[in-house]
């Protein structure tokens, strides 16, 4: 597959030597097998899009500031959501905070470290963060 790279997208995935880019990570990930069932990127700005069930949302946003990644109210579907930082400038000062429309996260609510995701998965207790 010839991708044309910025140099920017590039992600090491866990377990593996081999580097991705952002675009084979979502094409890996979107299908009929089980894996997410649409993806969106976060391009601009601090907000991003409500998440749908069973979605990857990617941040790609340059903006300088706390993210806000909005997610649905948790019905116990037993779907996932994937938050993951694409372009590396989550930080202390500067996270993006996962938060759903109603009610809480159990676990980790927040993305602190560059390229770093978190998993979330809507249980009947409400929102399981890993």
């Amino acid at each position: 597959m010839a991708t044309d790279l910025t140099g920017r997208e590039l992600f090491q995935v866990y377990g593996s030597s081999e580097l991705v880019t952002a675009a084979q990570i979502a094409a890996l990930s979107v299908g009929a097998s089980g894996g997410y069932s649409s993806q969106a990127f976060v391009s601009t700005g601090l907000t991003g899009p409500l998440a749908a069930l069973s979605s990857f949302m990617g941040w790609e946003s340059a903006s300088i500031g706390t993210k806000t990644q909005p997610i649905p109210a948790s019905t116990g579907s037993l779907k996932l959501i994937t938050v993951m930082d694409l372009l590396g400038t989550a930080s202390l000062s500067a996270p993006i905070n996962i938060s759903p429309v109603s009610g809480s996260i159990i676990g980790p609510s927040s993305i602190y470290t560059p390229y770093g995701s978190l998993d979330l998965l809507d249980t009947l207790a409400g929102w399981v963060s890993k």
